[in-house]
C-alpha cells in the first residue's frame, strides 16, 4: 500500500536552533502513529510542518506522493485532506460552534450554505456536542476540543494531526470517540498524535516513536 503522508530527513531551526534533525515517518492509509516527546522535544514542530503550517528548513514532507502546501502563518490551515487540531484548538470566538464546525466546509468544500448546516450538524451530534449554537468560551473544555475535533473531520480528511490529543481519551466521552475514530480508520483514515503522555500514546494509536531534542527514535 502507497504511503499516504510521509516526511523524509526533515530539519527545522528558528533562530539557529535545531528543533527537528532529520525526522522521518511514513503513513499508509489506517495507520496511527503517537509521536511521544518532553517539553520543547520538537513534537508541536513536527506535527505542524506535517499540517503544512511551518515550511522545513530542509528535507521534504508528501501528502499523497505531492509536497505539502505551506501556508502563511495567519492562513487557514486546512489543506483539502489533512485535518489539524492545536493544543488551542484554535476556535473562532466571534463565531457560534456549529459555525466554526462548517467554516472549512464552506471555504473548501464548495457546498451549499444548507448541506454545510446539515454535515455540522450530524458530526456535533454523532460527537455528543450538545450546544452547537454556543460561542465556543461558554462550553466546557471537554466540549471544545469535541468541536475542533468536529470541524477537524468536516472535510472527510485522509490523515488527522492531532496536538495533544486530551480529547480522546476524556472520561466522559472517551469511547464515543475512540469508537468514531476507529470507524474511520477502517475506512482509510491515518491518525499521527503528538503528546507527551506514553499512557495516551498507547490509547490513541497502535505504533510509537519517541522524539528527543529533534531526533525521532524507536520506543
Amino acid at each position: 500500500m502507497e504511503p499516504i503522508l510521509s516526511a523524509r530527513d526533515v530539519r527545522v531551526s528558528f533562530d539557529g536552533m535545531m528543533v527537528l534533525d532529520r525526522a522521518s515517518l511514513t503513513l499508509r492509509p489506517g495507520d496511527s502513529l503517537a509521536v511521544v516527546g518532553g517539553s520543547n522535544s520538537g513534537k508541536s514542530t513536527l506535527v505542524r510542518v506535517l499540517a503544512g503550517l511551518i515550511r522545513p528548513s530542509s528535507g521534504t514532507v508528501l501528502f499523497r506522493g505531492k509536497p505539502v502546501r505551506s501556508y502563511a502563518p495567519l492562513a487557514v490551515p486546512w489543506p483539502a485532506g489533512i485535518g489539524y487540531i492545536s493544543q488551542n484548538l484554535g476556535l473562532r470566538s466571534n463565531m457560534t460552534v456549529l459555525d466554526n464546525v462548517q467554516l472549512p466546509l464552506l471555504y473548501h468544500g464548495h457546498v451549499p450554505a444548507d448541506d454545510a448546516r446539515s454535515r455540522a450538524y450530524a458530526l456535533l451530534d454523532a460527537l455528543g456536542v450538545t450546544q452547537p449554537l454556543a460561542r465556543p468560551a461558554a462550553l466546557a473544555p471537554g466540549e471544545a476540543e469535541l468541536v475542533a475535533l468536529a470541524r477537524a473531520l468536516i472535510l472527510e480528511p485522509h490523515v488527522l494531526l492531532f496536538d495533544n490529543p486530551v480529547v480522546v481519551v476524556d472520561v466522559e466521552c472517551s469511547q464515543r470517540v475512540l469508537s468514531l475514530l476507529r470507524d474511520l480508520r477502517s475506512r482509510g483514515l491515518a491518525m499521527v498524535s503528538a503528546t507527551s503522555s506514553e499512557t495516551i500514546a498507547g490509547i490513541v494509536a497502535e505504533s510509537v516513536r519517541l522524539l528527543r531534542q529533534g531526533r525521532m527514535e524507536e520506543p
